[in-house]
């Protein structure tokens, strides 16, 4: 059994006032596909979906749970694929200056990969 693989985990913050409409231009790039959702556990009702051009199954999705921040997740069968996503976003964000943090996790709940822009560094991986 491959546990490195099973179940990635993804979670992260992003740091923005912007509202729902100027954070998902932020993150318009064509390396990524960006989709509307609805929600129905969050006051605005949706939230924003994100997936890889060359990629339909590793999906990262953003919901804004405050006026400053917005919390992210994802999801995957690869942890591959979804670090190459999240570095795609995390490229995406630091190019505009907007901080975020994004931590990835193997199967067996070990740190893979930790992303950011302006965020405090966590300790050596």
């Amino acid at each position: 059994m491959d546990t490195e693989n099973d179940d990635p985990l993804l979670c992260g913050q992003v740091d923005s006032k912007r509202g729902f409409l100027r954070f998902r231009w932020l993150l318009s790039d064509p390396s990524l596909r960006i989709e509307t959702r609805e929600s129905s556990l969050r006051q605005e009702g949706q939230y924003i979906k994100v997936r890889s051009a060359n990629n339909e199954e590793c999906t990262i999705q953003f919901e804004r749970i405050n006026s400053e921040e917005w919390l992210m997740d994802g999801d995957s069968n690869s942890v591959e694929s979804l670090e190459a996503l999240a570095r795609l976003i995390s490229q995406v964000l630091s190019r505009r200056a907007v901080k975020h943090r994004i931590e990835i996790y193997n199967g067996d709940e070990t740190m893979r990969c930790y992303l950011n822009f302006d965020w405090p560094q966590l300790e050596k991986l």
